[in-house]
């Protein structure tokens, strides 16, 4: 036998006491948004830029929208107003923390005097901002860094996903941005019973 079930997720904010949105942001980086909560969208939505790769020289920051402090082997953010100038307002939303579903598998098996049971579990349609790994890239902090660091641009054509090292943060490359955002969807084996009658 095979059974199975999903529940589908509407997540939409109707209304806010006051202002036009609520803003939650990082721990230890008090001025870094993370997630906004603006009316006809889910609750918490991740806010921020969106990422183009990297410069690979100088002639691709002369003819790039003007992002102050880039050089080469920095984030290249994408200028959403197209008013030639990456600021706060190339910023939108960039994914959703909750699943659009959520379902479960389980079967029951059997063979003579053997029995098979198994339930999976899984996740659909969710997106996790990994600010672990946006703190693991980033050697401005006086921690280790996360080992895909050695895969980082070191010079034109190196790279065009882990920017350059620097303590500096004159591009802010580890700005909230989507070079962060990953799938969290699943499919978990959560039981399984083998079994046998005597």
């Amino acid at each position: 036998s095979i059974g199975a079930n999903a529940a589908f997720i509407n997540n939409k904010v109707v209304t806010l006491v006051e202002g036009s949105f609520l803003a939650s942001r990082l721990y230890g980086r008090p001025n870094q948004e993370i997630s906004r909560t603006y009316v006809g969208n889910p609750i918490a939505t991740f806010y921020g830029w969106r990422a183009d790769g990297l410069f690979q020289n100088q002639a691709e920051i002369d003819s790039h929208a003007d992002q102050p402090g880039a050089v080469p082997g920095d984030v290249r953010f994408i200028d959403l107003n197209n008013d030639n100038v990456i600021d706060d307002k190339d910023r939108e939303i960039i994914g959703s923390p909750h699943p659009k579903m959520t379902y479960g598998i389980n079967s029951n098996m059997s063979y003579k005097g053997f029995d098979l049971t198994m339930f999976f579990l899984g996740v659909a349609g969710v997106e996790i901002f990994n600010a672990d790994r946006m703190q693991g890239l980033d050697a401005s902090y006086p921690f280790n860094l996360y080992s895909e660091i050695t895969d980082r641009w070191t010079g034109e054509g190196t790279s065009n996903e882990i920017p350059r090292v620097s303590t500096l943060r004159t591009n802010l490359n580890h700005r909230t941005s989507d070079l962060f955002i990953e799938s969290g969807d699943f499919l978990r084996l959560k039981v399984l019973t083998i079994g046998y009658t005597l």
